[in-house]
């Protein structure tokens, strides 16, 4: 079963304190000091919490996810916010990715990237980005460093326990690859059951994987990328070993 296919429906539940304006943020930062583009593409997009705020600022967006779930609540949220004219949801696979025109923009946060698996993967995707972009335009993204994604399996397991949903989490790590891979168990209750204590059970599994900063620069300037940064944690700063989130911002 594909990940965030039955996740999809308590995802923002779940993820209700992620810093998803910081990711916006950052952005609009990137594109005041470089251009600030007409037309965007997010990969990785989910249930659209960056692609919504995008598209209210003016921006027309693309959002691609492989989660028919995921994009199904994006595009409930966005019809509830009347946005349907400036964004459009496609289900593609981010590796694969493409659109008919060149856009200004690409975008992946929230550490989709992680879920890449593969070198050849990685090379193709970012290859896909810069095909897709316009001369000056914008690849922006971020990746967990790869001692985030050995602390989470050093400090687990996880547990939440609310009245309407709970879940199990833990992890197993591969230091050869740098994979984690997370198990997570979760408990949701069912509504408009008689019971108040009835609840559904599934399990999900998902694997990510960490990547050397260097090699990625490495990647994005072998596809035709003439400038790449590294930051570190939403900071316009150099990224350390106490970094959790890597930011790299590539120019065409």
């Amino acid at each position: 079963m594909k990940a965030y296919e039955q996740l999809a429906n308590v995802y923002d539940h779940l993820m209700k304190d992620m810093p998803y304006e910081k990711w916006v943020h950052f952005a609009m930062q990137v594109w005041s000091q470089h251009s600030l583009p007409q037309t965007v593409v997010e990969l990785g997009c989910g249930t659209g919490n960056i692609s919504i705020p995008l598209a209210e600022n003016g921006l027309k967006v693309t959002g691609i996810d492989i989660s028919s779930s995921m994009l199904t609540i994006a595009n409930e949220k966005a019809r509830q916010q009347s946005l349907t004219g400036t964004l459009q949801w496609v289900q593609q696979d981010m590796v694969h990715w493409q659109v008919e025109e060149q856009v200004d923009s690409v975008i992946s946060f929230c550490d989709s990237m992680n879920y890449v698996l593969h070198d050849h993967d990685v090379q193709q995707m970012i290859q896909h980005s810069a095909t897709a972009l316009r001369d000056g335009g914008t690849f922006i993204f971020d990746l967990h460093h790869p001692q985030q994604l050995k602390s989470y399996f050093d400090h687990q397991p996880y547990y939440v326990d609310e009245d309407d949903v709970a879940y199990i989490w833990t992890c197993d790590w591969d230091d050869e690859s740098q994979q984690i891979d997370h198990f997570l168990t979760l408990f949701i209750k069912e509504q408009h059951q008689p019971s108040e204590h009835l609840f559904r059970r599934f399990e999900e599994h998902h694997a990510q994987r960490s990547y050397d900063p260097q090699w990625i620069k490495e990647q994005l300037l072998t596809a035709g990328f003439r400038k790449v940064h590294i930051y570190g944690d939403f900071e316009f700063e150099p990224y350390h070993e106490k970094t959790q989130r890597l930011f790299f911002v590539a120019v065409k």
